[in-house]
């Protein structure tokens, strides 16, 4: 912890933005300390955490591609996801938390804070999604980063879909981009937490054996088809007995199947849902802005399902993290039930290559950046 001539005052390293048009980079911050009982501490209500890895997501390209004049040219830092340990308490949660704690979660905050900096100044209160890690559950501050955004939005998916009937035993479903990040989690929580039926997912045939391994029982090659249609179909008839789907969950992007998806989904009277976290198209999160993301169709889609028309029941996930489940997702991780796939870890020194890893589209997990090198 570096401080000032000016005790009141803690330096530290960020990779920071002001708006769309300054890029990222790494800079030198500071923290405003108050003094209270002849220390200086965080606010009554904060905690100060020493981050010890970050990961990346799309979602943080966005934010600052969304960043224009009318969110301010406030000093912005990147990252949702943190693991580190509670390095000042907040004198009215002294008894929540403890300076050595190991915490880990995500910040709701979308143009302030971030978690790509040595030290991040939480409210638990405004940002729920934090959990301290028991010490009976042994994983690194790289996995223990990589997982509450993504898990979080698996969870809600399977969960805040809109249909009539709950996804269970008796659920087919069919996801999407089942080795992204966000598929990963949908099918081991499929499998483990809500004991489906039937998991088929869309992935390239390289990721088959490990799809499989996470629980899928059917996958589709996308790089052999030029429409995942008739594959899709072709399994519902040869491998599903022609049962049909009860969800679809897209993570990756498509709109193959909605000119006759009736073939493939159950009806919306039978509790069917399609829910999607990034619409029609695959993005280019080198250019996915929110302009170009209000211009595809899952707007539109989106809209007209929430207002009961149509046949088809249709949603676009977007929900913030669920304290409790956070806590739930402690025990599963303990239980060795969940896996946690870290593509790859960057120094933060070398916070553009984790950047440009995530650009590319083709990370396997999550990509990291190791603020603080001691893994442990």
């Amino acid at each position: 912890m570096t401080e000032l001539a000016d005790p009141s005052k803690l330096l530290y390293k960020a990779v920071t933005y002001q708006t769309k048009a300054t890029p990222l980079a790494l800079t030198e911050e500071s923290i405003s300390l108050v003094k209270a009982n002849g220390s200086y501490n965080v606010s009554t209500d904060d905690i100060l955490i020493e981050i010890h890895s970050a990961a990346l997501n799309p979602v943080d390209m966005l934010w600052h591609r969304a960043s224009n004049w009318m969110v301010g040219s406030n000093q912005k830092t990147l990252g949702r996801d943190y693991a580190g340990v509670v390095a000042k308490v907040g004198a009215n949660l002294s008894g929540k938390y403890s300076v050595g704690d190991k915490v880990c979660g995500v910040i709701t905050e979308k143009f302030g804070i971030g978690t790509v900096a040595q030290y991040l100044v939480l409210n638990p209160t405004k940002n729920p999604g934090i959990v301290k890690v028991p010490t009976d559950v042994k994983l690194s501050f790289n996995e223990l980063a990589a997982w509450p955004l993504v898990l979080n939005t698996a969870y809600n998916m399977l969960e805040l879909h809109g249909a009539t009937k709950p996804v269970g035993s008796s659920s087919n479903i069919l996801i999407i981009g089942g080795a992204t990040a966000c598929g990963q989690y949908l099918i081991q929580l499929a499998k483990v937490a809500y004991k489906v039926k039937t998991i088929v997912t869309v992935n390239s045939g390289s990721a088959d054996d490990f799809v499989k391994l996470l629980g899928a029982d059917y996958t589709i090659d996308y790089t052999k088809h030029k429409n995942i249609a008739g594959p899709v179909a072709k399994i519902v008839q040869d491998e599903l007995g022609g049962e049909k789907f009860q969800f679809v969950f897209d993570c990756a992007g498509n709109s193959d199947l909605f000119p006759k998806i009736d073939n493939v989904l159950k009806s919306k009277k039978e509790g069917s849902a399609v829910v999607t976290i990034v619409g029609d198209k695959k993005p280019d999160y080198e250019t996915y802005t929110f302009t170009h993301a209000l211009s595809l169709g899952f707007i539109k889609k989106n809209i007209k399902s929430k207002l009961g028309l149509g046949s088809l029941n249709y949603s676009f996930s977007m929900a913030g993290p669920n304290a409790e489940w956070c806590k739930r997702a402690m025990g599963l991780f303990e239980e060795g039930k969940i896996k946690i796939t870290v593509d790859s870890a960057y120094s933060l020194e070398d916070f553009s290559k984790a950047v440009d890893r995530l650009a590319t589209n083709r990370a396997r997990g999550k990509v990291i950046i190791e603020v603080k090198k001691d893994q442990v």
